[in-house]
């Protein structure tokens, strides 16, 4: 029953939009790393969770970059309940996303979440 009560949803009000709000996590908050992804982090606790995804032209063309994009937003919905809230997110794709697929990418977002100790205990 409890996955029933829980919000999948991803409204506009949880996503990063403005160039300074990127810049603002880029240069305020900490990087994590994996061989596929980065996630930068800042805590703000005046948002319940916020999130933006970035995909580089060397990703791929733009089919590319947009499957990558969506593969993430996909992966960050479906897990963004077990997440603390009071932060800012945003993952950066590197080259090599784009040969993943779908559990892959939802792995490797999900290790860098804990690797920030952003799950919920």
């Amino acid at each position: 029953m409890e996955l029933l009560n829980q919000n999948y949803k991803f409204p506009k009000v949880e996503r990063l939009h403005l160039t300074k709000d990127f810049k603002k996590v880029y240069d305020s908050g900490i990087a994590y790393h994996s061989r596929k992804l980065v996630l930068f982090t800042l805590f703000a606790p005046d948002v319940i969770r916020k999130i933006g995804f970035v995909t580089g032209k060397k990703v791929g063309k733009a089919v590319t970059r947009n499957r990558v994009r969506r593969l993430l937003r996909e992966a960050y919905r479906l897990n963004k309940n077990s997440l603390v809230e009071g932060i800012e997110l945003v993952v950066v794709a590197k080259r090599d996303s784009a040969e993943l697929s779908f559990k892959e990418i939802e792995q490797e977002l999900l290790r860098l979440f804990k690797k920030a100790g952003l799950v919920k205990r």
